[in-house]
């Protein structure tokens, strides 16, 4: 469901279940963003391009720790544009 008060970051939009999966959009200039993460446990970071699709990519952060305001690192390339990032829970 649509939880886009769990994101701290400008024009940012969150899907989540919350505890388990988060799917965040990230406008361009999002390097500062903070996603409240519920539940504790490790979550894996992925990223999306959506400007030319394609599948999931790393970034330079694999994981997170399930805790309140995580930032998740930088997608892996042109930070200053638009990306989705994916937290699974592990």
């Amino acid at each position: 469901q649509s939880m886009d008060h769990l994101v701290k970051a400008k024009g940012a939009f969150c899907l989540a279940k919350p505890g388990h999966t988060y799917i965040v959009y990230l406008p361009a200039g999002s390097a500062d963003a903070r996603i409240k993460l519920e539940g504790g446990g490790q979550f894996d970071v992925q990223w999306l391009n959506p400007r030319d699709g394609g599948g999931l990519q790393k970034g330079q952060v694999s994981s997170l720790e399930g805790k309140p305001r995580q930032n998740p690192g930088a997608p892996p390339s042109d930070p200053e544009m638009d990306w989705v990032v994916l937290l699974s829970k592990l």
